[in-house]
């Protein structure tokens, strides 16, 4: 929905035509049978639908621009939040936004989903909230950065030369 004259009106279905960003359209119930075959190495309630090799490499990195950054896995793109490494995928369309994120190695995982014309600043503090909650940092100080702009976390938090290294032309993957 969207408020404008006074009103909420139903914001029609948007149809995504962009290769491979597929438009998925899924029940939140779906979603978190998803999450769990995922985290069951391809399996949900008795049924395989993944191989275990596959689901496991699924959630290996397949791509980053520099080690020292988070990449993308098969299909999701990892962050690190209070020392975990999580993998998910975002989504956006006419009048709502979600945010599914998997932690492998805590067999955790978190699907939000809510109506808004807004940015992802709140799906990404709902996930934030959930991991200081859950999976809070170590008290040696785990390494804390958020879902979204990981690389800018990282780059403006560096000082003098460290900042130097992020200097240069950028495109999109």
């Amino acid at each position: 929905y969207q408020f404008y004259n006074g009103a909420y009106h139903a914001l029609p279905f948007e149809w995504m035509y962009i290769r491979p960003a597929g438009g998925l359209a899924a029940s939140a119930g779906d979603m978190g049978r998803f999450m769990l075959a995922h985290l069951q190495d391809g399996e949900y309630n008795g049924v395989r639908i993944l191989q275990p090799d596959t689901a496991r490499l699924m959630h290996t990195q397949s791509y980053v621009f520099d080690p020292a950054l988070t990449g993308s896995a098969h299909g999701f793109q990892e962050s690190t939040i209070n020392g975990r490494r999580l993998i998910g995928h975002g989504g956006a369309f006419n009048g709502f936004m979600t945010a599914l994120q998997l932690i492998p190695e805590e067999n955790a995982g978190i699907y939000v989903s809510f109506n808004t014309a807004v940015g992802s600043e709140p799906l990404d503090l709902v996930v934030r909230k959930f991991m200081d909650h859950y999976l809070p940092a170590s008290p040696a100080g785990g390494e804390s950065s958020g879902i979204a702009g990981d690389s800018a976390a990282v780059a403006s938090n560096a000082a003098g030369d460290r900042l130097s290294r992020y200097t240069g032309v950028y495109v999109s993957s």
